[in-house]
């Protein structure tokens, strides 16, 4: 352990793990996320009643998560084979909407006025000669009225309280900067994601009942700061000194959190705890971390061509707050055990064998929060390191084929390279073809309570095994120990 006990250092977050291994090496929100990687089938094996000649594929649609503001969306199908297709039912959520015949297909309206959040529309296709096929397309619908969007106009026009970035300036920009960004950069090109503040305490500070934003250093928001005097809005390329930008980012992305977090997983642990957001502080060098009773935000130089706030980076105060979560939940969770747990001559934080320990499981998970607030893109560290990879190992996209022992040689058993097969484990689960994400969004929240200072990979297997069963009479059972197999463990 830290003898500071900030177990959560960003120095060893980014920095530490690229020593242990090699380094490798969106605008808008569309239809062009990333689609997860894994083929289950080579994992797993055909299921023989659908085989790889039977498909039916969403058109002009990806099987990733799709951020979509529409109420009604337009679906068409291409089926194969056609001449042998009887019918092809709609699931939402797992509950089945209509049953549609080779006809019906050319076209299909969908009618989501009354959904918000996480939406598994699934299409399986029967055919007579018994065979089927499935898909599934995942939408994330907009919570409370959620209008938010990249507008090139976004400071002059009045529908938006302050003009950021879409989660950090590399992802907003779709590319490295050169230079690399530092306070000051004129970044009027990017920072155009126009954004309500919702929920503030005040109509002068970044504050509510869960979060209070503050710098050491600079000069603390306010709206008198803003480029009319009445708004939150500051272009970048006036703000080398005050450090606005950083604090309207962090409002309004971790306000973002507690509502997606609150409405998709019934709880956020933090809320309504005054957590105090220190958005920029200049003595923390490459850094940013959770203390245990806030978070603290320094800066970044990695790429030393530049220097600015880690803050600009919404991911990172994403797994920041997953650490916050998970310990709210589970006070015990920052106590680690000495038996699954050492240290190595630096200091640093290992597990002592490749199943894991609750280290590793705090690292995995507070990367699996970020990747749930951003899943078409949940690469973490874009800013931090100036590139659309940010940190590739800890790419939840990437890492499917990663076992337990494998990363625990490649690191060492330090708990951030080794808490990816955690963050693996819980992307693998979630975007599994058979399990409903909106199950296990409750699921995970579940089992963040029951973890312990001495819990492991394999002892939230249990966990997982023992919350299906609880809540949804089992049917998740082989899923779960598939996955957790496939990491072999």
């Amino acid at each position: 352990m830290h003898s500071n006990k900030k177990y959560f250092l960003l120095w060893c977050f980014f920095l530490m793990p690229l020593l242990l291994m090699a380094f490798q090496n969106c605008g808008a929100r569309g239809f062009n996320g990333d689609a997860s990687t894994i083929d289950w089938a080579s994992v797993y094996g055909w299921d023989p009643m659908f085989p790889p000649d039977h498909t039916i594929v969403f058109v002009g649609r990806t099987s990733s998560f799709t951020f979509y503001q529409d109420l009604v969306l337009n679906v068409q199908f291409s089926v194969s084979p056609l001449d042998k297709l009887q019918s092809v039912t709609i699931s939402i959520n797992g509950v089945a909407q209509t049953t549609l015949k080779p006809e019906q297909l050319s076209s299909l309206n969908l009618d989501f006025s009354s959904l918000q959040g996480t939406v598994d529309v699934d299409a399986l296709a029967t055919f007579n000669d018994g065979k089927f096929a499935r898909n599934r397309i995942t939408l994330e619908l907009p919570l409370n009225g959620e209008t938010a969007k990249s507008d090139n106009n976004c400071f002059s026009s009045s529908d938006y309280d302050s003009c950021i970035f879409y989660k950090n300036p590399i992802a907003q920009k779709g590319a490295p900067f050169s230079p690399a960004i530092s306070a000051g950069t004129d970044l009027s090109l990017y920072q155009i994601y126009g954004v309500k503040l919702r929920n503030l305490a005040s109509s002068t500070a970044l504050r509510n009942d869960t979060f209070n934003i503050s710098v050491s250093t600079g000069t603390q928001a306010n709206k008198t700061q803003s480029v009319d005097g009445n708004s939150w809005k500051l272009s970048y390329a006036n703000d080398q000194a005050k450090h606005f930008n950083a604090q309207v980012m962090a409002y309004y992305w971790l306000n973002q959190m507690d509502e997606v977090f609150t409405y998709k997983m019934g709880v956020f642990y933090p809320h309504n705890k005054s957590i105090p957001i220190d958005a920029y502080n200049s003595s923390i060098d490459n850094n940013a971390y959770w203390d245990g009773t806030g978070i603290l935000m320094g800066f970044t130089t990695i790429d030393r061509s530049g220097k600015s706030e880690v803050a600009l980076g919404a991911d990172v105060y994403m797994h920041e707050m997953g650490h916050a979560n998970l310990a709210i939940a589970s006070p015990s969770t920052m106590n680690f055990d000495s038996n699954t747990h050492t240290t190595d001559q630096s200091g640093n934080l290992l597990c002592k064998t490749a199943v894991g320990c609750m280290g590793a499981i705090h690292e995995g998970q507070a990367d699996f929060h970020a990747a749930i607030m951003f899943p078409e893109n949940p690469r973490i560290g874009e800013h931090f390191f100036n590139n659309l990879d940010g940190l590739p190992y800890r790419n939840v996209l990437a890492n499917d084929s990663v076992s337990a022992a494998k990363a625990y040689y490649d690191n060492n058993g330090e708990i951030h390279g080794l808490g990816s097969v955690y963050a693996s484990i819980l992307w693998m689960l979630y975007t599994h073809p058979q399990m409903l994400k909106i199950d296990f969004q409750k699921m995970f929240a579940e089992h963040l309570t029951l973890l312990t200072a001495s819990s492991t990979f394999t002892t939230t297997k249990g966990i997982f095994l023992a919350i299906d069963t609880a809540k949804y009479g089992g049917k998740y059972q082989k899923i779960i120990t598939q996955v957790y197999a496939a990491k072999g463990l």
